[in-house]
């Protein structure tokens, strides 16, 4: 039996090799990626890195005892040596075993659990490739001894000093909190000497009613002494305010990340979504060396992904609708990261399919309601592609799990103001689109406005402000429904800020002479938001509020001031849309009260399991939606044919009758032609979702990428 220092000393060595294997599996990654788009695979130069990462993994994994892990890499490793013996060639049937074996690796090193038997079969299934007369079949790899032979080496007195330490993100990042904390010391040192030095003007104006004589000279010696003395300190805090400005840089830096970090796996996604699709898709990726904080880095790589996938599935045609355009069979996306001044950087995602069809979007924002006829058709080209990035856009007429919801590239847009940047699409139709995004490079502190709201002050970041006006109240006019000030010709609609907000209106009284109005701008839209004041301009940083209070409305995260003061900081591209939403509809707050309640939509839900099927219920009915059940197909269409639905949510693998027969049913009885109709399944191959399609389900949400929002977004689209 393993001892408690064994188990403990074990513990730390699986520690270590976690960031060991992901690094192994990295170069396994990008090796096969890369092997594979080569046209003599069997002699490139990349055989032994993939060679010598298999092998490398295999000893680590062979070190901490995970015997499973040793199995699969020892498999692995076999393949690439009958490859270098010229005994295997390297075929898409290999690449797909080969990469099979890399997830399971991934998903082991990751502490998840793999039946015994599917460890075989993926070793047995690689052992086949391997067979020849030249070259044994792989086999296991031998059991070596486990814990109970691990011996602790005593630690030496000396060690010679490493040239790199490993130290964990989550320490770094308490290091960059740290020294972020100087910023409110350095913004009250600087108020503070500020002060002094206002106070030394008083007293020596204060000092001319004093009568010349001994005390006046006393008085003004101490005058000196204090000038002095503020004007060491002013010295100090360049000096302190100069230090903390290098912490604060030292630690970002110590959190920069290569945009490697998040692209090592895009390659493989691509991969495997050309697979999903029956696309042949080419990806390449530029720009793998710039570096980004870490919390940028990581916070972007979904949106990357959103626009990676919506090209694969969007862009890029089949291979036989290219060929017959003229087009290589073979697909081609890009992604590329560069530096821009004023430390931005810029990704660029593009793609040499059929572009965006700018008619579509035309007749979606006419059938919408969004535009007139007329008005789509004067639109500009920009206009019209810009729409693309709102709530609930699509031109998909089937929702999958990869695209066709209508919100992947508004979260994109949301997920990149978030973060201080900006998104743009441009497209030429039947020959491919290009996003380009730019974000800053690492978090840094921002100038904001401080207002106040009678009882609340706040922060409205500089940067969302045209300009701050000081207007009379015969200077507000009222412009189709709504209260407008006009700014260089053009009226702008304004709204208290505090009404926005839910606050209630601090009731004055007297009527202020000027009102104090700050025009702001976001995406692109103008609003002037009314203020009882403003206070001051400030230098502060963002930080986040919390769980709890993460989803709080309009409210990026709070800022702590030199005075000591918590504010919260005010998201100006959110208060913005609902401002003009507000004082587009101003008739709104007048009619609410006599406003019929809204008629509560009514969902069937189909699902033979009792798990699946309350799970779904519990959302639904936690949205607000009335829910029914049924536990197969014959259930749920004597349910349907009895009953008043809006919408139907199905399992497809039921009993009596599936998913599929459920909705062919439906679509033969003109009574539910138009019944929205939402499949949750399991099945997940291209083949499968082309079924729904011809059986005239409205969408298609995949199992394993089954949350909340994706259902309850779905839903919303069609009800």
């Amino acid at each position: 039996m393993p001892t408690q220092d064994q188990e403990a000393f074990l513990g730390q060595l699986r520690e270590i090799f976690a960031l060991e294997a992901g690094e192994h599996l990295r170069a396994l990654q990008e090796g096969l990626f890369s092997l594979e788009k080569e046209l003599l695979p069997e002699e490139s130069p990349l055989i032994q890195p993939i060679f010598r990462a298999a092998h490398s993994l295999k000893g680590a994994a062979r070190a901490v005892d995970l015997l499973d892990i040793e199995s699969i890499c020892h498999a692995v490793e076999s393949v690439f040596s009958s490859v270098q013996k010229k005994d295997l060639s390297l075929g898409p049937a290999l690449f797909d075993s080969l990469n099979k074996a890399i997830d399971r690796i991934d998903s082991l090193v990751k502490g998840e659990k793999l039946s015994a038997q599917a460890i075989k079969d993926l070793v047995a299934e690689l052992g086949k490739k391997t067979e020849s007369p030249k070259a044994p079949a792989a086999q296991p790899a031998p059991v070596h001894p486990g814990l109970d032979a691990v011996e602790i080496a005593p630690k030496p007195d000396s060690l010679k000093p490493a040239a790199t330490l490993r130290v964990s993100a989550e320490r770094l990042e308490k290091i960059l909190t740290s020294t972020e904390e100087l910023i409110p010391l350095k913004l009250a040192f600087s108020r503070n000497v500020a002060a002094f030095k206002d106070l030394a003007e008083e007293f020596k104006s204060a000092m001319g009613s004093i009568p010349v004589g001994p005390l006046q000279i006393h008085l003004a010696d101490k005058l000196d002494s204090a000038k002095a003395w503020i004007g060491k300190s002013q010295d100090d805090l360049r000096g302190f305010n100069a230090v903390a400005e290098s912490l604060m840089e030292d630690a970002r830096y110590a959190l920069m990340l290569p945009c490697a970090h998040i692209t090592a796996g895009f390659p493989k996604m691509i991969r495997d979504l050309s697979r999903d699709l029956g696309k042949d898709i080419g990806f390449s990726v530029e720009g793998e060396t710039l570096e980004l904080e870490k919390t940028i880095l990581e916070r972007i790589k979904d949106p990357l992904v959103h626009l990676l996938r919506n090209c694969a599935d969007h862009g890029i045609e089949s291979p036989h609708e290219r060929q017959g355009r003229g087009k290589s069979s073979q697909g081609k996306i890009r992604l590329s990261a560069q530096p821009l001044d004023d430390g931005m950087v810029e990704f660029v995602i593009e793609d040499d399919g059929r572009g965006v069809d700018i008619e579509k979007i035309r007749n979606f924002a006419v059938k919408t309601g969004n535009l007139s006829v007329t008005e789509a058709q004067a639109v500009e080209k920009s206009a019209l592609l810009d729409r693309i990035f709102l709530p609930g856009f699509t031109t998909s007429p089937m929702v999958t799990d990869i695209s066709g919801r209508g919100m992947g590239l508004a979260i994109v847009k949301e997920a990149v103001e978030e973060l201080g940047g900006s998104i743009s699409l441009d497209t030429d139709q039947g020959k491919g689109s290009v996003f380009r995004l730019i974000l800053p490079s690492s978090r840094a502190t921002f100038q904001g406005i401080a207002v106040s709201l009678g009882t609340l002050a706040c922060i409205v970041p500089t940067a969302n402000v045209v300009k701050v006006l000081r207007v009379k109240q015969m200077d507000i006019h009222s412009h189709a429904g709504a209260e407008t000030i006009t700014v260089d010709g053009k009226p702008h609609p304004v709204l208290p800020l505090g009404d926005l907000l839910g606050l209630p209106r601090n009731i004055r009284p007297d009527t202020p002479a000027y009102l104090q109005i700050l025009l702001t701008e976001s995406g692109g839209a103008k609003l002037g938001l009314l203020v009882e004041a403003v206070l001051d301009e400030e230098e502060v940083l963002v930080k986040p509020l919390g769980s709890f209070l993460a989803k709080l409305k309009h409210v990026l995260g709070v800022a702590l001031l030199g005075n000591g003061d918590i504010l919260p900081v005010l998201d100006l591209r959110t208060l913005v849309r609902a401002g003009l939403s507000e004082a587009q509809s101003p008739g709104k707050s007048a009619d609410s009260g006599h406003k019929a309640p809204e008629k509560q939509k009514s969902i069937l839900v189909v699902e033979d399991s009792i798990t699946s099927r309350t799970l779904i219920k519990s959302i639904l009915e936690s949205a607000g939606y009335k829910v029914d059940t049924a536990n197969d197909g014959i259930e749920g269409l004597t349910s349907l044919k009895e009953g008043n639905f809006d919408l139907l949510v199905s399992d497809v693998e039921m009993p009596r009758l599936d998913g599929f027969g459920l909705i062919e049913a439906l679509r033969a009885d003109p009574r539910f032609l138009r019944l929205p109709a939402i499949l949750v399944t399991s099945l997940e191959t291209r083949e499968h979702r082309e079924k729904g399609v011809a059986a005239g389900a409205n969408a298609y949400i995949a199992k394993s990428d089954f949350a909340q929002s994706n259902l309850l977004e779905t839903i919303r689209r069609f009800i």
